[in-house]
């Protein structure tokens, strides 16, 4: 009877809280503040301009840095998103790639981002950057509501929310969503999937404007799942943020939401036969078959993998972040022996997690957070097993009750603000060093092989970088290392073939070219590449086959066609060239060579204003294109319009001097 009486106390407290808080929400007998009085102003809106002053000067070196990776195909060499005009059509194509691609929203920023900007990388961080900011200052917004839920009074709820978000704005594992331009898939689903969650919380507390709140929380989700299927995991996460901070667990949760739950399997359900379907399991077949991971291998490896995440928030130190990291496969339960230790401790987390849901309602949600942050790409799909972004929100399942809950409950609030903030200086001069790192090329790579010296791909990659820069002998160095690495990569021999042909040694570059086409008969980029040797040689019908190799294995940037058609023209086919700098230009429509080559070909086939037209749009282009201008005056002096050609003559000697010599 005692402990009845005591949880009865218990239970009366904490709605007496919540009045209050009700209250403190509508100050009916306070005095507003003075209009002119600085101090109420800046207590309303200084803590969001410290927030994001700091996130500035953290992200600073982020807006210096270059195109990496993914970053090339997927935005550089992408002609998706290379638009140049607002038409619906054109950003349709650009947000669904023609559905190669799973992602459209983001896709669709990264098209804006080049609409305006080009390629500088300038644009693409502000724009990464922002987002960044819009998901610190939603966590502010969405943990200060859900103090103020459980009951606690507004200033603590207030200062324990900034905190939070200030910690987690401050922390090194987010510069790689961030600073990394591509993973803007991941910034962005990031920051709808908290605003829609806080328009959630919105909805659930209002009574007058529940609909609009449900339509943006609706909204904001939609925007998440467009943007990463990471997202994927948000409609359950929104019903359990219900069932464990508004239904408080109580008797009957269950059945009070049972509609909610149906249309929450539906979904699932749905999307399963969609994920599912044949075609869908084809692809991942070749996906695996294509990677040194297997199905198995990465299910067995996922919990180790959601253990060993943790030491990365805890401890995020530059010697611990990498682009990607050495984590071996597991190969069963017991090789190694943590794979089983792994999977009984994630067990045993997830049934503590649910046995004490109703005590520890944050401990609860927190581990169902982290596990739905990293649930999808967990997955046994063919993918790498870990990578630092991938923690972008799951960080919150340690900061928020690490943070929040000293300074809720604390007595005296001066050790844990100044142990908060000294932290989040920490690990904001941490995230600072790590942006300059993310600055170039080289210096990112050249971090992984300080980390991992025996990494064949980041040798592999600071070639690329010094092949870049014309120093081809170091980059040769490189990809033999590479390859003494691992001499079963193909990507070393092709990119060392590339730096042969680039030195003249046409002969060497052909023979890694074979070496990468012997070890993967379906290498795309081997054929395209050795096509282009041979073509040095003159040896045009060995281009020609290889050429068409590659467009068999699927050339979506129409490289291979142009170079084809320029082999059909080098042989006199001026009618099989012209089909295939169409097929070309059909594939990407900005492809300035293409055009310049089709041009030339009409000039040989005396279609003179075809031929003016194409170099014309070449130069349109790229208005430093000499060959295009001197196309183009071949025709106009066909044309009998000599002044035209003698001026598009001078302007090609001008923009290069190989063309002085032919200028008449």
């Amino acid at each position: 009877m005692g402990r009845k009486k005591k949880e009865s106390k218990k239970q009366i407290k904490a709605s007496d809280a919540r009045q209050t808080v009700a209250a403190g929400r509508r100050p009916m007998k306070t005095k507003a503040p003075a209009a002119g009085d600085g101090r109420a102003w800046f207590a309303r809106i200084g803590p969001g301009i410290i927030l994001l002053t700091f996130a500035l000067v953290i992200y600073l070196p982020s807006f210096k840095g270059a195109f990496h990776l993914d970053d090339m195909h997927s935005i550089v060499d992408n002609p998706y998103v290379h638009i140049r005009n607002l038409k619906p059509a054109t950003l349709f194509r650009a947000a669904f790639q023609d559905f190669h691609q799973n992602r459209p929203l983001s896709n669709l920023s990264l098209a804006l981002n080049y609409y305006f900007g080009r390629l500088d990388p300038f644009g693409y961080h502000v724009v990464n950057f922002i987002f960044f900011c819009l998901t610190g200052l939603g966590i502010w917004l969405l943990l200060n509501r859900l103090f103020l839920q459980l009951g606690f009074e507004q200033a603590r709820s207030g200062l324990a929310a900034w905190l939070c978000a200030l910690l987690w704005s401050s922390h090194p594992l987010n510069t790689q969503a961030v600073t990394y331009i591509v993973q803007r898939h991941t910034s962005f689903a990031g920051a709808f999937s908290i605003w829609s969650i806080y328009f959630f919380h919105l909805g659930l507390e209002a009574k007058k404007r529940q609909p609009l709140f449900y339509g943006l929380c609706g909204l904001c989700a939609a925007c998440a799942l467009l943007c990463k299927e990471t997202a994927l995991t948000l409609p359950a996460m929104l019903l359990l943020y219900k069932i464990y901070f508004f239904d408080e667990l109580k008797p009957g949760w269950l059945r009070s939401n049972g509609k909610w739950i149906v249309a929450l399997a539906v979904f699932y359900g749905l999307g399963a036969l969609v994920a599912l379907r044949p075609e869908m399991l084809a692809n991942l077949r070749r996906d695996f078959a294509g990677k040194h991971i297997s199905a198995w291998g990465k299910f067995l490896t996922a919990p180790r993998a959601l253990f060993w995440y943790l030491h990365l928030v805890v401890l995020p130190l530059p010697r611990f972040l990498s682009l990607f990291h050495e984590f071996p496969l597991s190969r069963s339960f017991f090789h190694p022996y943590t794979t089983a230790v792994s999977w009984l401790g994630l067990l045993l987390v997830v049934y503590l997690a649910l046995a004490r849901a109703r005590r520890s309602r944050i401990f609860s949600f927190a581990v169902l957070w982290y596990l739905g942050s990293l649930a999808v790409e967990s997955m046994p799909l063919p993918i790498e097993i870990v990578y630092d972004h991938r923690l972008y929100l799951a960080l919150l399942s340690l900061i928020v009750p690490a943070c929040a809950w000293p300074v809720l409950k604390a007595k005296s609030l001066k050790p844990v603000l100044a142990l908060s903030v000294a932290v989040a200086l920490v690990f904001g001069f941490f995230s600072f060093s790590r942006n300059r790192v993310w600055t170039s090329e080289a210096s990112l790579w050249e971090d992984v092989l300080q980390k991992y010296p025996k990494n064949a791909s980041a040798c592999n990659q600071l070639g690329l970088v010094y092949a870049g820069e014309g120093r081809l002998d170091l980059a040769i160095q490189y990809y033999d290392k590479a390859i003494e690495l691992n001499p079963s990569g193909t990507d070393a021999y092709n990119n060392r073939g590339n730096a042969y042909r680039a030195r003249g040694q046409a002969g060497l570059s052909i023979k890694d070219f074979s070496k990468a086409v012997e070890l993967n008969p379906r290498e795309a980029n081997a054929y395209y590449n050795r096509g282009l040797a041979y073509a040095d040689q003159g040896r045009f019908d060995l281009a020609i086959q290889d050429y068409s190799k590659a467009i068999e294995l699927g050339d979506k940037n129409g490289e291979a066609y142009n170079n084809r058609g320029a082999a059909y023209a080098n042989i006199g086919r001026q009618d099989l060239a012209i089909e295939d700098y169409l097929k070309a230009l059909e594939l990407n429509p900005g492809n300035a060579a293409a055009y310049n080559n089709l041009g030339a070909a009409y000039v040989d086939k005396g279609r003179l204003d075809l031929a003016i037209r194409n170099c014309s749009k070449a130069i349109e282009i790229d208005p430093g294109f000499a060959a295009a201008y001197y196309n183009r005056g071949l025709a106009y002096k066909a044309k009998g319009q000599p002044e035209l050609a003698q001026k598009d003559f001078n302007q090609a000697a001008e923009l290069d001097p190989q063309f002085a010599s032919k200028a008449h």
